[in-house]
């Protein structure tokens, strides 16, 4: 009677495997099709991923530098079994970002589920659709300009941590963006202060320690598997920062409800000033309509916190890299704020919209060195691009930044650092989706202009009060979720002398 259910269960399993065979079989047979490396990964390529993490990324862009000239719309290539193409020509970009059947985001996002949940990044679907109806107000110009006085209050504090630097030699900005970024989205996100510039605390060390333990997944091929990953040390540590940080936010999240007011919309205190609004306060007045429940508040706080601090860190490290190589830049950046200023010290939201060279220089900064150099779409059934190529179901779609932001055709000597590539004159002439910093299309970042006005406040700031001086150094990027220098970012910095008139 035993002999059965074992003969049934063998059976099933005999039907599953010539099922996903011959599945494999077909999407090989379309992949194969594709212009590329049309057979599994090299061996030696596979033992480069291996490395170390700073050699991740140089293995990435070697691999499409010598595919480059292959095809001009895609380049497939196979990881194992994985079949990877990364999409060049800038039609099937925008059919790729505006299509609805293009929605799913790549395997890699999955690892961020035990820390998101299925927040905005994560999420897909209905519940996707629902939840960026819910939060697109959430960055009305209204509530970024009450951010602004946030942003300007922790760049008084970076900026005097930065003048104990003045004349002490070359030392690594990164981890005072990092602990800047950190207060700032702490008091944007979730209405605390953390005073992460002034001292470390378990908070900010889980933030920091699972930022690393997502890039140690990502990178190692074996963790991809949950029965494998969950017996690492890595899985511990990732487990330990989660508890940390889910700790905080619960414990707000119960002060908040207990509270005998609720901050609604744009009030004002009793001197009749306006309240600032943290996102989670807006959250929790969308629970209180019953427009969000307790774990989706949980999860879109913890997306926000995710997204808007490891970002706009890696913008302005890498834009402080870049302006202190090029110090005429620096220079006219200065005058252009100096202009604009008058007889203030402070930059207020009319003043930053006037600040046209240094949004210039802010989007060079993201051509060469975009935060999320990454895009990952994971196809859910075949998709045929207008340039003619069918791409089969379980195909992961790459748009690697990086490389599309290089483009010869578009950016004319593209290593070259050159903010006037987007004056007006320049830009209407590129194609809406051969420059893509913050994404586009249905999923493109919500919190694009949160973070441009970060990234303003805080370059303005900087060259405001110094000059940025360069080291030999040279950058060595590697992606840890976002981009970042293997070596961190070293400069040193002079005062500036402000003559009196």
């Amino acid at each position: 009677m035993e002999v059965l259910p074992v003969l049934l269960t063998l059976s099933v399993v005999g039907l599953l495997t010539a099922y996903l065979a011959i599945r494999m079989s077909s999407y090989c047979k379309k992949g194969s099709k594709l212009p590329g490396i049309n057979s599994f990964m090299s061996f030696d390529l596979v033992l480069k991923l291996w490395i170390s993490k700073e050699d991740m990324f140089s293995v990435v862009k070697d691999v499409l530098i010598k595919t480059k000239n292959l095809n001009k719309d895609l380049v497939a290539f196979w990881l194992g079994p994985v079949l990877l193409v990364e999409i060049k020509n800038h039609d099937d970009l925008e059919q790729i970002l505006t299509s609805q059947e293009c929605l799913t985001k790549s395997i890699q996002y999955e690892f961020l589920h035990n820390w998101l949940g299925t927040g905005l990044l994560t999420s897909t679907g209905a519940l996707w659709h629902s939840r960026r109806k819910l939060l697109m107000p959430t960055f009305h110009f209204k509530i970024l300009e009450q951010y602004i006085s946030i942003f300007n209050e922790n760049l008084e504090i970076l900026i005097g941590k930065l003048k104990s630097k003045v004349k002490q030699g070359f030392f690594d900005i990164e981890e005072f963006i990092t602990t800047y970024s950190l207060d700032v989205i702490a008091e944007t996100a979730m209405s605390i202060k953390i005073n992460a510039q002034k001292e470390s605390t378990p908070f900010t060390l889980a933030i920091k320690s699972i930022t690393n333990s997502l890039f140690i997944r990502g990178l190692t091929i074996f963790y991809y598997l949950d029965s494998i990953y969950k017996w690492s040390p890595t899985a511990k540590s990732e487990k330990n920062s989660i508890n940390v940080i889910f700790n905080t936010i619960n414990s707000l999240i119960a002060t908040k409800e207990k509270s005998v007011t609720v901050v609604n919309d744009f009030s004002t205190n009793e001197f009749g000033e306006k309240q600032r609004i943290g996102f989670i306060d807006m959250l929790l007045l969308a629970k209180s309509k019953g427009d969000i429940d307790l774990k989706g508040v949980k999860d879109e706080v913890n997306t926000f916190v995710f997204e808007g601090h490891d970002t706009t860190s890696s913008a302005m490290n890498f834009g402080l890299y870049l302006l202190s190589k090029h110090p005429e830049v620096q220079e006219k950046i200065y005058a252009e704020i100096k202009e604009v200023l008058g007889e203030k010290t402070v930059l207020d939201h009319n003043d930053l919209k006037h600040l046209k060279y240094l949004e210039r220089v802010i989007k060079e900064i993201l051509r060469l060195y975009p935060s999320a150099p990454l895009i990952g779409r994971s196809l859910q059934k075949d998709f045929k691009l207008k340039s003619g190529h069918v791409l089969p179901a379980g195909t992961t779609i790459v748009i690697f930044l990086y490389h599309l932001h290089r483009n010869e055709e578009v950016f004319p000597e593209p290593e070259k650092f050159d903010p006037d590539r987007f004056l007006p004159e320049n830009c209407v002439k590129m194609h809406p989706y051969s420059y893509l910093p913050f994404s586009a299309g249905f999923r493109n970042c919500i919190g694009q202009k949160f973070a441009m006005l970060e990234v303003k406040i805080v370059l303005a700031g900087i060259i405001s009060n110094f000059k940025i001086l360069p080291s030999n150094q040279e950058i060595k990027e590697f992606t840890s979720v976002v981009l970042r220098s293997a070596e961190g970012i070293n400069i040193s910095l002079e005062e500036r002398i402000v003559k009196e008139p």
